[in-house]
């Protein structure tokens, strides 16, 4: 679950996140996202930087969908790691929903979506979706607000700047970049650890202690019943010279096939429940996930 988190976040791709910093109560200084994006890829281990918008746009047929449009490339940012079905976005016709939108409205790929901005429409086709999150969100090319006529310039608040760094930079050094640069910018390590992360592994550690300490006070019953049970036999071994160490060499390892066997089936059935267990929990979910173990890159923070 923590690497489905993880994959989600795109920590493993997308490194520091960018916003324009608008103080309670203060409008947020008027920026040209161009000129911001230039300052971000600017400076000292940027590797590549797009521009994330996040605009009250309407897909018509649906309700609470949010509607991001992405200038730049964003085919490192970890968005095609989360790829379920299809491909990411490719040109301004293109739409990329999450799997959590196209399992509740039954899209498919290929499907048009009108998407909707104070009067003005156009049209995109779904070529993919990823994991993404719980949340139902389109995912467009930025020429598709400009067909919309959206002014870009008003959402300085649901502007995103996310930034992939060279390997050997950490987010700290381009955090301290960034604030030295512009005060008036706000950066962040896109690698926090969530509620819901420190949730998963202190259930899961809690829960593991559990079964731990259930099932060494079960083998530890076991051998002392087993013993119990032999205390004659084992009488008779001693009685015709078995050594103590002879007698405790003997118990051990009969009880020690036993944990052999129980583990390997153990395993075993852990793994069929897991295979079996988790995309029944994604599907209540309604999301989708691929079948392929997650690899991530070497750059750790």
């Amino acid at each position: 679950m923590t690497e489905l988190n993880t994959l989600a976040k795109r920590h493993e791709s997308a490194h520091v996140v960018v916003q324009v910093d608008a103080r309670p109560g203060e409008a947020a200084p008027g920026y040209e996202n161009e000129d911001v994006e230039r300052l971000l890829a600017s400076l000292p281990g940027a590797s590549n930087v797009t521009t994330n918008a996040r605009v009250p746009a309407t897909t018509i047929g649906f309700a609470d969908v949010d509607t991001w449009f992405i200038r730049g490339d964003s085919s490192d940012m970890g968005f095609t790691e989360q790829l379920v079905h299809g491909r990411w976005l490719d040109d301004a016709d293109d739409a990329v929903v999450t799997s959590s939108f196209m399992t509740r409205n039954d899209i498919e790929l290929g499907d048009v979506l009108t998407v909707q901005w104070e009067g003005r429409s156009t049209t995109v086709t779904v070529v993919g979706a990823i994991v993404g999150s719980a949340n139902q969100v389109v995912y467009a090319d930025w020429d598709t607000m400009d067909r919309l006529g959206v002014d870009s310039g008003q959402f300085d608040a649901g502007m995103r700047y996310e930034v992939r760094l060279d390997p050997g930079t950490t987010t700290e050094e381009y955090v301290a970049a960034v604030t030295e640069a512009d005060p008036n910018l706000y950066a962040e390590s896109m690698d926090q650890t969530s509620s819901y992360t420190v949730t998963i592994i202190g259930l899961s550690t809690a829960l593991t202690i559990m079964l731990g300490a259930s099932a060494a006070l079960g083998v530890f019953n076991t051998v002392v019943l087993n013993t119990r049970e032999r205390r004659r036999d084992l009488g008779m071994l001693k009685s015709i010279g078995m050594t103590p160490r002879q007698v405790v060499t003997m118990t051990v390892s009969s009880m020690t096939t036993l944990g052999v066997l129980g583990g390997v089936i153990g395993l075993c059935l852990g793994v069929l429940a897991h295979r079996l267990i988790v995309p029944v929990a994604a599907a209540a979910a309604r999301s989708r996930f691929r079948r392929h173990s997650w690899t991530h890159g070497t750059h750790r923070r």
